[in-house]
């Protein structure tokens, strides 16, 4: 019997099932277990959604219950209610908007964390209990909530240039990846740097030194006036200066703000330990590779940066976001990876911001661990958030905003 003869069947026998007494009932449930094949339960819930009956007065006066066939929407949806109502979705959606658009993994620990200080954030519009819902809230439960905001706001973009290499490569050791124990250990930072040129030339744009540590997470951003080994020395004199712990080893491409005689000095004179890629492997230098994008390029876009006053924008929205990047935004660590067949399958832990990683770490000094913590302290997640949106905005002003069409124009030719 066919799927549709089996439907048609149902629905016949329906109104007379509502109708029958028990025992009828049973006769009737024998006979189409039979004929259709059905389970009896799933049979007995079809027949159910197809009825209903409802208490009428008779000829004689008399109460009594009648069936009546329900017509095509009235059967309802089934299933549990839901527990997560429009407003609550509209408040996690304002939360996840002002925190960059974070996975749900991440943006679930950082309202677990900071519940307080989100729920009291009048933009947020977190109504009372709520906030009980907030917390309950599982990443699941997060990512249906925001699908739809999700649908509306995709971001896409292009990735920046690289630099060819140079003539240091018997010079410097090769390392194509970090052990498990040094993936453990804080202080291997890889570094690697971004052009913000637009769609034109690199002669006079801005770039950004972005170092992160392989262990924990922890970025270092600073803005450069040129891609000169004069202004990528002087942006780590400044990192070494405010660094939360010690670097121990830079991890580079083969770049050549990167490979040359003066960076190879400045680390020996500070006894930092240095290595490079593997020509065109750039999943060799794979952790400062995605921070290119999470932590530069969500925040500055692909416009054209250049001038004093664009470069001094830079430094003052840098400033603020690697302390929210560095103490309040959770990140995840990739802990296993299981080829099978033609799938990956990859385990990831807990998200935590990065300096919860440090705190955490026996590798990295007591002394190190209490001055992030008083740090810590005294920075306030709401606070830094507005001033690194208010930044962006000062900054993208000053961008030269040219079409991507521009460089090719007829009247250039």
């Amino acid at each position: 019997m066919s799927g549709r003869a089996r439907e048609e069947l149902v629905t016949g026998i329906a109104l007379r099932y509502a109708k029958a007494g028990k025992k009828e009932k049973g006769a009737i449930l024998d006979e189409a277990v039979k004929d259709t094949g059905y389970n009896r339960k799933y049979l007995i819930s079809k027949l159910g959604r197809k009825t209903f009956s409802r208490t009428a007065q008779g000829f004689d006066g008399r109460k009594e219950k009648r069936a009546y066939r329900k017509r095509h929407g009235e059967c309802g949806k089934r299933g549990r209610p839901k527990e997560y109502d429009e407003t609550l979705r509209a408040s996690l959606t304002a939360i996840w908007e002002m925190f960059d658009m974070m996975c749900s993994k991440r943006l679930v620990k950082l309202i677990h964390d900071n519940i307080t200080a989100i729920a009291s954030y009048p933009p947020f519009h977190v109504m009372k209990g709520d906030d009980e819902k907030l917390m309950n809230l599982s990443a699941a439960s997060a990512d249906r909530l925001l699908r739809p905001a999700r649908e509306a706001m995709r971001m896409k973009g292009r990735s920046g240039t690289r630099s060819p290499g140079s003539s240091l490569n018997t010079m410097i050791p090769i390392r194509a990846y970090y052990t498990m124990d040094e993936r453990c250990e804080a202080g291997f930072f890889e570094i690697d740097t971004v052009v913000h040129c637009g769609y034109g030339p690199q002669e006079g744009a801005l770039w950004t030194l972005t170092l992160t540590d392989v262990s924990n997470g922890w970025v270092y951003i600073r803005a450069l006036k040129a891609k000169t080994q004069r202004c990528v020395l002087e942006a780590l004199d400044d990192i070494l200066d405010h660094q939360a712990y010690p670097i121990r080893e830079l991890h580079m491409d083969n770049g050549t703000e990167f490979k040359n005689f003066g960076f190879l000095q400045w680390c020996q004179r500070h006894g930092i330990a240095y290595t490079r890629s593997r020509s065109y492997h750039k999943n060799d230098n794979c952790f400062v590779e995605a921070k290119n994008f999470t932590a530069i390029r969500s925040y500055v876009g692909y416009f054209r940066y250049q001038g004093e006053t664009a470069y001094d924008a830079m430094e003052d929205l840098y400033w603020h976001l690697e302390r929210l990047l560095n103490l309040y935004y959770p990140s995840v660590k990739l802990l296993s990876k299981e080829r099978i067949g033609i799938r990956t399958k990859k385990e990831y832990d807990t998200p935590r911001a990065p300096a919860d990683r440090i705190l955490q770490d026996a590798s990295v000094q007591e002394s190190y661990r209490e001055r992030l913590e008083e740090y810590r302290d005294e920075c306030g997640l709401i606070p830094l958030k507005q001033a690194v949106n208010l930044r962006m905005k000062e900054l993208i002003a000053l961008a030269e905003k040219e079409g991507r069409n521009r460089r090719f124009s007829r009247d250039d030719a």
